[in-house]
């Protein structure tokens, strides 16, 4: 896909594998009902000198932060909607579901998104970034 879309689309990789010293990443934040509950969920890659993705896991209320690591080849992505996955974690519009491991932690879970509001785009603000897009 061309620049366009991806500018009216920055949900979607914005990126390339081939690309050095880049990192992405989408930050999921999710808020119980009640207030009671926080969690965000940031996916990632890091295309530096220690090439990796990752999943960052940080719960709010009790102040832990978790991070798993993967091999960049874990990273794979859909050209043209929001459909990343990293191990063996999927993250889309429609939802997330988690399977994270490392020596201190365990968060397996599905999560399904209903009822989004997007944002509205017009050529002045194609995307959450504003002119900034461009």
């Amino acid at each position: 896909m061309g620049r366009i879309f991806k500018i009216f689309h920055p949900e979607v990789f914005q990126g390339s594998l081939n690309l050095r010293n880049y990192f992405e990443g989408w930050y999921l934040k999710h808020v119980s009902q009640d207030l009671s509950k926080a969690v965000a969920i940031i996916p990632g890659i890091s295309l530096s000198d220690d090439p990796h993705s990752f999943v960052q896991f940080i719960d709010g209320m009790n102040r832990q932060t978790a991070y798993f690591r993967y091999e960049r080849e874990q990273f794979e992505f859909d050209k043209n909607s929001f459909r990343v996955r990293i191990g063996e974690s999927n993250f889309s519009a429609e939802g997330i579901n988690l399977n994270l491991k490392n020596d201190k932690f365990h968060i397996d879970g599905t999560l399904e998104y209903t009822g989004s509001t997007r944002l509205p785009k017009t050529i002045l603000r194609p995307g959450i970034m504003g002119w900034y897009s461009y």
